[in-house]
């Protein structure tokens, strides 16, 4: 599942969190179907927390991976967590290792990501954040009946009939 990566932002794991809990007390279709409901208004507040000043704080939005080179050993391809790393290392001027932590956030600039100790909550995109919860979610949300869409308030065709 990917909400239990290390690489997750904190409010998805909290989401998948809250969503596993409600799951674990099911024992009959009753319940579920109260539950689905639940499921459904849990994703869909958090869904439209991302971004808003009173949603989520600039700590859970955070991502954090370890370097596994050295940064210039990154040539090929540039990584977000490096590109983190390089605009942290440029302004610190403190050299970063492999085996080193970066903490960053998804922002909206060219660059797409900014070490944490540098963004601000107004720099989130809020785009990329939804995308990730969908991504975590939509496993689970398959397996209940649930489409991505419904959680978005977008109707099924079914639904006319």
């Amino acid at each position: 599942m990917t909400a239990k990566k290390s690489n997750t932002p904190n409010f998805i794991k909290k989401t998948f969190g809250q969503l596993t809990e409600i799951l674990r007390d099911i024992t009959n279709n009753e319940e579920f179907d109260k539950s689905r409901q639940k499921i459904i208004d849990i994703i869909r507040k958090d869904q439209n927390a991302i971004g808003k000043k009173d949603g989520f704080t600039k700590d859970d939005y955070v991502i954090s991976l370890e370097l596994q080179r050295p940064l210039d050993k990154y040539i090929k391809t540039t990584p977000q967590h490096v590109k983190a790393a390089r605009i942290m290392q440029n302004v610190t001027k403190k050299e970063l290792q492999k085996g080193d932590i970066v903490s960053f956030v998804k922002t909206r600039d060219s660059v797409g990501v900014k070490p944490v100790e540098l963004a601000k909550l107004e720099d989130i995109d809020g785009k990329a954040y939804r995308n990730l919860l969908k991504n975590a979610v939509e496993q689970l949300l398959d397996a209940l009946g649930i489409s991505y869409e419904e959680i978005r308030g977008i109707k099924k065709m079914d639904s006319f009939f």
